[in-house]
């Protein structure tokens, strides 16, 4: 190896340190950042879906509103009309509303109280198939209306307003259910013609059937609004604003109708844009009676009055008791919006945290890949160094030997059957190494082939120990080998297992030590997935350090202790073992004290009496 090559490496792993240290630096602020980002994000997304549920809450408010506009629309009539009681006229805007209505059971009964000038009050109600009213008493439920029946008397006017110009409010009674709408008539003019406030004619009543409110209309509803492809997207509940809520409609019984968590709270009886009862709208004051030319107000029968009030632009507004008020409780599906974006965050957070886990992991396994790769690298060259070490021994004593043969040196016929001994050994050694060089090339190309079939351990035993002569110095060991009786067949290849177990022996025959000893031993035993048969290759040698014995089955590794007793070998030995026995189903155990010996343990499934031949490829 170049004198220069151990400077370089230090300044490699500074190199490789600084490239470290600055990814991660980088990585942490990658983090800091992504997370104050998720945070923008989240806030953001909250604005977001709040101004989502505004606008389904307001489109919900709006569709409702329409859906009793319409009602009001269809029996808003002339005065002229209330006073004669026309059931015809009114029996035909039911059935004009009837048919043009999302629900058309929605109205129960339209009821009419007049006044009844000179007879008294008098409650009357359609009768859509004769068309006429009849007189009925006040229904059950209707406690409310009759109540608040005088105060309907004497309402509030904006300055300028006339008789005529009286606007139509309804007023939704949600405890009933009804919609009331009081009536005023046209008073003579006083003085220099202003108008007198308007005569209070009675009340229109319409009945709504709540079984159809609560079953089709908040339903409807809701999932019109509220709902995706996957269901509802918040959860939704109708309920009166009393302390203790009476509850109309609930899409989930997880909502609460309380009004503290909730995400959105609108009140459906004052429309998308409450205003007081008798604010009127902008738009009402362009409906004013024109003035006379002496400066006084123009009267039904002078002239043109084809300015008069719109009476198709109904208004509805909330009873005057607040505890019976419709409210609309909104609250996200996953409690709340707040919690939505919370998930939200969470969500992103893990995903983000989980790409720089990822990258780091990436980087981690890239420093360890390339620690791998600079030692393995170091050990090829350490490879390359020893197998032209140990090749160029056995070369140069077969080419020496020759060199004394050719020129008749030797010439005693001893001398020439010894020196014939040792170029025979010294080629056999040769062979060995080439031997395991070409088997750990074809296992990194994957070009390896065996054919399983039944073997007996005791060939394969004696096959390994003719193979292990071809060692330095194994005909000067002392061999124990000690077979258990009728052992099952394993499967495997022969000639694979069988070198497998002379790379074993000669481990234990190479770095014994001077007890110049091993054994074999070959029994039955029980694995993790059934009988197995245990070969054990044990020695009294120079032993392995504890924390070697992990290393010790990767190519081109040799011990502290290996390399300081100039042992031969190249370090392929235990590697091509492990990955034979492991090939053949089975595994390598190896204990030692260092100093003391080595075991090395073959564990190999044991065949069936069924098994047939059997012909893989290694992984």
């Amino acid at each position: 190896m170049p004198s220069d090559t151990p400077k370089l490496l230090p300044k490699r792993s500074a190199l490789t340190y600084v490239a470290v240290s600055t990814l991660a630096v980088i990585l942490v602020v990658l983090a800091v950042l992504q997370y104050r980002w998720s945070g923008q994000v989240s806030r953001a997304e909250r604005e977001r879906m709040q101004e989502d549920l505004n606008r389904r809450t307001s489109r919900f408010q709006e569709e409702f509103y329409s859906e009793i506009r319409h009602i009001c629309t269809a029996f808003q009539l002339e005065p002229e009309v209330f006073s004669a009681k026309s059931g015809e006229e009114y029996a035909q805007h039911y059935q004009a509303w009837a048919r043009t209505a999302d629900h058309p059971k929605l109205v129960t009964n339209l009821y009419l109280w007049e006044t009844g000038e000179g007879r008294g009050p008098q409650l009357v109600r359609l009768d859509e198939t004769l068309k006429r009213f009849e007189p009925v008493e006040w229904p059950t439920g209707f406690a409310d209306i009759q109540r608040r029946l005088p105060a309907q008397r004497v309402p509030e006017f904006r300055r300028g307003i006339p008789p005529m110009g009286f606007p139509p409010v309804w007023r939704l009674e949600e405890q009933v259910p009804a919609l009331v709408h009081p009536v005023f008539g046209a008073s003579a003019a006083v003085g220099d013609g202003m108008p007198s406030p308007p005569r209070f004619l009675g009340e229109i009543v319409i009945a709504l059937d709540m079984d159809v409110v609560q079953k089709e209309v908040f339903p409807e509803l809701a999932r019109r609004n509220f709902s995706g492809p996957e269901g509802f997207l918040y959860h939704v509940a109708i309920a009166s604003a009393a302390d203790t809520p009476r509850v109309y409609y609930r899409s989930s019984p997880e909502i609460s109708v309380n009004l503290s968590p909730a995400d959105a709270v609108v009140d459906l009886s004052e429309g998308p844009n409450p205003r007081r009862p008798f604010d009127f709208p902008r738009e009402w004051e362009s409906h004013q009676p024109p003035r006379r030319p002496d400066g006084g107000w123009a009267r039904p029968g002078d002239g043109d009055f084809s300015r008069r009030p719109v009476w198709h632009l109904p208004r509805i507004v909330a009873a005057w008791d607040e505890p019976g008020r419709w409210r609309l409780v909104v609250n996200h599906r996953l409690g709340s919006l707040d919690a939505a974006v919370a998930s939200f965050r969470r969500r992103n957070l893990a995903v983000s945290f989980g790409i720089l886990l990822l990258l780091a992991v990436s980087m981690a396994m890239v420093v360890v890949s390339t620690g791998r790769a600079r030692k393995l690298a170091q050990l090829q060259m350490e490879f390359v160094a020893g197998v032209s070490h140990e090749l160029r021994t056995p070369l140069a004593v077969i080419c020496s030997a020759a060199d004394n043969l050719a020129a008749g040196v030797v010439e005693a016929r001893e001398q020439v059957r010894q020196y014939g001994t040792l170029i025979g050994t010294e080629g056999l050694r040769l062979s060995h190494m080439v031997q395991q060089i070409l088997l750990f090339a074809s296992r990194q190309a994957r070009r390896a082939r065996y054919e399983l079939r039944p073997v007996r351990i005791e060939e394969i035993i004696d096959r390994a120990l003719a193979e292990a002569r071809s060692i330095q110095g194994a005909a000067e060991v002392s061999i124990e080998k000690s077979v258990a009786p009728n052992l099952p067949p394993v499967m495997g290849d022969a000639n694979a297992l069988t070198h497998c177990l002379e790379n074993l022996i000669g481990n234990a025959i190479k770095y014994g030590g001077d007890s110049r000893w091993i054994s074999i031993r070959g029994q039955a035993t029980r694995g993790p997935r059934g009988p197995e048969l245990q070969v054990i290759i044990a020695d009294r040698g120079i032993g392995i350090d504890e924390t070697e014995l992990e290393h010790i089955f990767e190519p081109f590794y040799r011990g502290r202790a290996a390399t300081a007793a100039r042992c031969p070998g190249i370090g392929l030995g235990l590697s091509l073992a492990k990955e034979v026995a492991e090939a053949m189903g089975g595994r390598i155990t190896v204990t030692s004290t260092l100093g003391m010996g080595s075991s090395f343990s073959l564990y190999l499934p044991a065949a069936s009496e069924t098994s047939g031949p059997l012909e893989m490829h290694a992984a």
